[in-house]
């Protein structure tokens, strides 16, 4: 008898550690999952989410670049239907400026982040800047390992931030006297 038990307590053991060696190596990855998204969030979201009007075409391109799956056709629609003809009458510069992000959750390969992006507007009918706080939600996948194509034109080359927006949202407008509302 006593030695079924040893044999019983040792394959509960082995089966333990086999279990807690998996559980571990997942936390790791997660956590490597959620360096890089914060990272690649901050890296991409300026890309994604500024424009100048004098060069909208390479603007929206290159934010492109970085997008997948039905936002990637939304943010395409979008910009040449909406955003395109009010940025072009309005004269307008949008620079957005990331100020924080925190991770929301984070598996191997996939992680969604909340930014939090100032968005200075600048056009031809305006007195001064106006800067809109936006929260943007972004999820975020891993693509080809240790390849993306980089908002310079330059595709394969070893970055370390190798993650592709999937979805944004999100938006906080602040008027210049102070007033806040919700984007549109």
């Amino acid at each position: 008898m006593p030695l079924r038990a040893l044999v019983a307590a040792v394959v509960v053991a082995v089966v333990l550690v086999g279990w807690l060696a998996l559980w571990l190596r997942d936390d790791r990855a997660a956590t490597v999952a959620r360096e890089q998204a914060v990272a690649a969030a901050r890296l991409h979201a300026p890309e994604i989410l500024s424009y100048d009007h004098r060069h909208l075409d390479q603007d929206f391109a290159k934010a492109q670049e970085h997008l997948t799956g039905k936002f990637k056709e939304d943010y395409a629609r979008t910009t040449v239907t909406v955003v395109k003809p009010v940025a072009v009458d309005n004269k307008a510069v949008v620079e957005a400026r990331v100020v924080a992000v925190s991770t929301i959750w984070a598996r191997p390969g996939e992680a969604q982040v909340l930014l939090f992006v100032n968005q200075q507007t600048v056009t031809a009918k305006s007195k001064g800047p106006r800067v809109d706080l936006n929260r943007v939600r972004m999820t975020l996948r891993r693509t080809e390992p240790m390849q993306t194509r980089l908002g310079h034109g330059v595709r394969g080359r070893a970055v370390v931030v190798p993650l592709r927006v999937g979805g944004v949202s999100g938006g906080r407008r602040v008027a210049p006297s102070g007033r806040s509302g919700r984007s549109r």
